[in-house]
């Protein structure tokens, strides 16, 4: 994300776009590094902070951040749905616009989420903030944005540029910058990945394409607030989601959980009883595939039913197709 520019940050309903937008608002009117960054990273430039907060803020300020205590006393001055002189995106741009015509310093506005005005016209959001941004200039005071959108849930993480924002892709052909928040799909339920979708105009691809995981943490310092802090890096073709593992025999008896073990078995070892049956159903005229099921159940078995003709052909009860004679 750059100064000046109209930054989006992009994810799939619950994710955690909030979090994210609500911990770089305080990191920059701090002026500090977000947590979510290595260590290596620099400070957030310190600005004047404006949150438009366009959903559900009271029990989220209550329940994820502790009445909102983390938040006061740094700058930042929050402007509900009340607060716009309609409930539109054109009265959000008013009030944008309204805003910039009595700023006197540079300045980030947060709007979470843009996508709260359905179906949501890029092409008039982006006009309407560059016209807000040019009254800013004329006060030699410089306004950058970042808002949040809705994204249809990614199927392919095999091409990590792949979403859809509500109401087409001309958001991201427009934006300064694109980055996404996407779920890391493994046993750790808290891990996100930020990436970079668009690099910011004039600025190198943040880590050379590698993707930032972070983990949501509850609590700092004995009160409810919630954030993510800086995990790992991960190249790009490594950050990709998995199924959680299936938990070990040895760790299932350290947590008193006794582990699933399948009662059917791919390798069979046939014996005098099973061959019995099987040569009498095969008598019987059943099908392979019947005594199959029929066997499987009896044995507690896996067995297929061209298990059963090859089991067949070694008894002698069935004549060999012609391709296995020759092998």
């Amino acid at each position: 994300m750059k100064v000046g520019l109209i930054n989006l940050l992009v994810a799939g309903s619950g994710v955690g776009k909030s979090i994210l937008m609500m911990q770089i608002a305080l990191a920059t009117a701090k002026g500090v590094r977000p947590e979510f960054l290595p260590d290596m990273s620099c400070a957030a430039m310190k600005l004047k902070v404006y949150y438009y907060r366009l959903e559900d803020f009271a029990d989220e300020l209550e329940g994820k951040y502790d009445s909102g205590i983390e938040f006061k006393g740094f700058g930042i001055t929050w402007f509900l749905p009340e607060d716009l002189p309609q409930f539109t995106l054109e009265g959000l741009l008013d009030h944008i616009k309204a805003l910039a015509n009595e700023l006197t310093e540079d300045s980030l506005i947060c709007i979470d989420p843009v996508t709260k005005f359905k179906p949501i016209k890029y092409n008039l959001f982006f006009q309407g903030v560059e016209e807000a941004m040019t009254i800013a200039k004329k006060r030699n005071a410089t306004i950058t944005v970042i808002a949040s959108a809705h994204i249809e849930e990614i199927k392919d993480w095999t091409v990590l540029t792949n979403c859809d924002i509500q109401g087409g892709d001309t958001g991201l052909q427009q934006a300064g910058s694109v980055t996404a928040i996407r779920r890391e799909r493994t046993n750790l339920e808290q891990s996100r990945f930020l990436q970079s979708l668009k690099e910011p105009k004039g600025s190198p691809k943040p880590f050379e394409g590698d993707v930032l995981v972070c983990k949501k943490v509850v609590e700092v310092q004995g009160s409810s607030h919630l954030h993510y802090e800086f995990e790992v890096l991960k190249p790009e073709t490594k950050a990709l989601p998995v199924k959680p593992k299936a938990e070990s025999e040895e760790s299932s008896k350290k947590s008193g959980v006794e582990p699933k073990v399948s009662k059917r078995r791919s390798n069979i070892d046939w014996t005098e009883e099973m061959e019995a049956i099987l040569t009498e159903l095969h008598n019987d005229g059943i099908n392979d595939s019947q005594i199959a099921e029929k066997m499987s159940n009896q044995f507690e078995l896996k067995l297929t039913g061209t298990q059963i003709d090859r089991r067949l052909v070694k008894l002698k009860l069935r004549p060999p197709k012609t391709g296995d004679a020759k092998k």
